[in-house]
This record gives structure tokens, sequence and C-alpha cells, in this order.
């Protein structure tokens, strides 16, 4: 028997309660641990209101919206499931759990990559193969392109009524995950690539700004890149998950199997956002260094620039970086004059 699809007796969805309908016709063969997705519900509660609380404290603003919209979906995802719970029958309730909670981590790695293109500024032009501001286009487009597309799948899911629709739709949400764990690949190949540079980059070829120097050498600096790199990968775990179970349709076997939706859902996107929370870029990047190593989103004007300088460096073209260091240390230079 289909999710959603009138029982034997011939009553609709909208009618069937627990007592009156079998657990085969509603969206999920199980009911969701009142327990379980009340704790993830004020876990990510908690980490919304503190991430709300730092973001305009340190003034982090595009890492705040990442945060805050991904989390906010996330609160809503598990509310949803204990609406479900009640009454699994309504494909509205089905709904406000499934979409946010495949919405929310997109949005969280929005934050993710904005943050690697920073990383490279701190470090200088030498330490990416790429412009900062090329780090933030292609994987903040690539997530909204996978954001879009598992939109439009969680839409057609709404309407579908037959089981040829709800493959599709599904066939659809795969392809919105996939963009997205592929995306996250990326990252973490291209992370990797700037710590490979930074390990072959000497002291002088760097970013020469005192404050970032200090910043780049300290112990708090060297675990919020270890935070980093975890939280990103416990995304990328979560992402495979959720491709994984929807390659077997909404009425699979792991779509339905509550055990491992617990452990490899929830936990995975708590711990990313818990190292994120206590790592938080206001927190290691203040005294100004958030400021210091921020980038230009367009070319800077009155340049010619083709499309390949735009996205990659090269030696007949100033990197942001190197610009950013640059104008740092000419206005160290004019601060000592003064001083003299």
């Amino acid at each position: 028997m289909s999710p959603g699809s009138p029982d034997s007796s011939g009553l609709p969805p909208s009618l069937c309660t627990l007592e009156t309908c079998s657990r085969d016709q509603s969206f999920l063969n199980y009911s969701p641990n009142l327990a379980g997705n009340v704790l993830y519900l004020t876990t990510f509660a908690a980490l919304l209101l503190a991430q709300t609380g730092l973001g305009f404290w340190y003034r982090t603003w595009g890492f705040l919206i990442g945060m805050f919209t991904g989390l906010t979906l996330e609160v809503v995802g598990y509310a949803g499931r204990l609406i479900l719970r009640k009454n699994p029958f309504l494909i509205g309730n089905f709904l406000l759990y499934f979409i946010p909670l495949g919405l929310g981590p997109a949005c969280l790695c929005t934050s993710i990559y904005l943050l690697l293109a920073r990383i490279t500024v701190l470090y200088g032009p030498s330490s990416s193969y790429l412009r900062p501001r090329t780090y933030a286009f292609v994987f903040c487009t690539l997530d909204f392109l996978a954001l879009s597309i598992q939109g439009v799948g969680g839409g057609l899911t709404a309407t579908a009524d037959t089981d040829q629709s709800r493959d599709n739709s599904t066939y659809i949400l795969i392809a919105g995950l996939a963009i997205q764990a592929a995306s996250l690949a990326g990252f973490l190949v291209l992370a990797v690539d700037v710590w490979r540079r930074v390990r072959k980059v000497s002291g002088e070829d760097m970013n020469t700004d005192v404050e970032v120097t200090k910043l780049r050498h300290s112990k708090n600096w060297k675990r919020f890149l270890v935070a980093l790199a975890v939280a990103a990968a416990f995304v990328f775990v979560r992402t495979v998950y959720r491709v994984v179970e929807l390659s077997g349709g909404f009425t699979g076997a792991l779509a339905n199997d509550q055990v491992t939706f617990m452990i490899f859902e929830g936990p995975m996107i708590i711990i990313a956002s818990f190292l994120l929370t206590i790592f938080h870029p206001g927190i290691v990047f203040r005294g100004g260094n958030w400021e210091r190593c921020d980038f230009p989103v367009l070319s800077n004007s009155g340049q010619q620039k083709t499309w390949k300088s735009w996205w990659r460096k090269g030696s007949s073209v100033d990197s942001d970086a190197g610009t950013m260091v640059q104008r740092v240390n000419v206005g160290d230079v004019e601060k000592l004059d003064e001083s003299v």
C-alpha cells in the first residue's frame, strides 16, 4: 500500500488515525522517538541562539546568515517529526519534517565555504591556486543549485499522487543531494590543497600583517582549522547517507530505519554546528582580523580582467589576498611615518 493512499476500507488519509488506519498507509513505518527528537530539537534551538548572539556580537554577517537559516530549518524539521509522530498520514506533516531537514545542512555549507575564502586571505596569495572570491562564488553557487533542486523535488513530492510521480520527485531530490555531496567533496579537496601549499610557503610570502601573523601562529587558530575540517567531514557523511537513503525511495528499508536516521542525520549536523559554535570565527578572528581577512566580491574598479583572471590567480594580476596585504602594509607604513 502506498503512503497517503486510501486504505482497504476506502478511508482517505485526512481522516486516518493510528487507531483506524494501518501504519503501512502512513509516510513513515515507525513512530519517531519522542525523547530523541525532543533532544535534537532543543539542542539545535540552543545552537541557534548561540550562533545568533555570536553573529550579532562579532558582526560576522555572511557566516551568520548561513548558520541561522540552516539551524532554523533543523529546528522546524524536528518539530515536524514530533507532529508527524501524532499523525503520520498527512503529506503536510511529512513534508514539514522532510524538506527542512533536507535543506538545513546545505545552508550550513554556505558558511563553511565562506570561511575557506578568508583563510586563504589570512595566509596570503601563495596559499591558494584560486582567488578568495572564487571559493565563495563557485561553492555558494553550487550550494544554491543543490538547494533549488531539492526544493523542486520536495514540491513535487507534495503534489505526487502516483508511485511514478513519487519516484520522479525522489530522483530530483537525489540529484540535489548528489550536487551537495560533490560540492563538499570538492571543497575538502581544495582545502587539502591550501593546507599543502601553506606547508611549503615561506613566512615572507604570507600575509605579513602583524595581527594576522599572531593569529596564524596561535594554538586557537590551529584548533579552528581542525574543527572546520571535521565539521565539513561530518556534513559530508550526512549528505552521503541521505543520498543512499533516498536511492531506495520513500518506502525503502533505509528510509524507514529510525536507528540509522537518528545516528547519521541529527548527530552529524549537531557535531558540525557545535564545532562551528565553539570555534566561532568571530571568536577566533577577533581583534579586527575578521575585517583584515575580508575579500572583494567583485573586481576592483578600473581594472580590465578576463574571466580567467577573475577566478584564477596569475602572474600578471594581483590577487585579492595580495591586494589586502599590500593595503595593510601601506597603512602600517603611513602610521609609522606619522609617529616619527
